[in-house]
């Protein structure tokens, strides 16, 4: 279960992700802060990906919500980091979360999924699932 707290969202494993004054996203653990802005920087929150995306969602849009600048979470970045990183394992759980992206999320994740689709590392089944998600935006 994720916890939610008003200022910032607790993803188990003492990491927390927040939303600093100026609508920006980070993750800490203990003292340390790293902000969330490119696609590299998401591996640190891959965890939130075990969980179901409605879940993560509902929290994730009541802590922009209560953020001093309202600010949308940028969901294609965390699963367009798996595939980049070339993990299998989380890319196999950030598959359950396409479908539940917005257009405008999917539009951005394409090329990911296409060159991923593309990739040897990634199995023939996943390969399949990609293809379709990659037809249907």
């Amino acid at each position: 279960m994720i916890k939610h707290r008003l200022d910032s969202l607790d993803i188990g494993a003492n990491i927390n992700i927040s939303i600093t004054n100026a609508g920006k996203w980070t993750v800490s653990s203990g003292k340390n802060s790293f902000p969330l802005d490119n696609i590299k920087d998401f591996f640190r929150i891959w965890r939130i990906l075990e969980k179901p995306f409605s879940e993560s969602q509902i929290a994730l849009t009541e802590l922009a919500k209560n953020g001093p600048v309202s600010s949308p979470f940028p969901y294609w970045k965390l699963i367009a980091s798996t595939f980049s990183a070339e993990s299998r394992q989380w890319a196999e759980h950030s598959l359950g979360w396409i479908p539940h992206l917005s257009i405008d999320d999917k539009i951005l994740l394409k090329p990911f999924l296409t060159e991923a689709s593309r990739s040897e590392w990634i199995s023939q089944p996943m390969a399949k699932t990609l293809n379709k998600y990659i037809q249907d935006i």
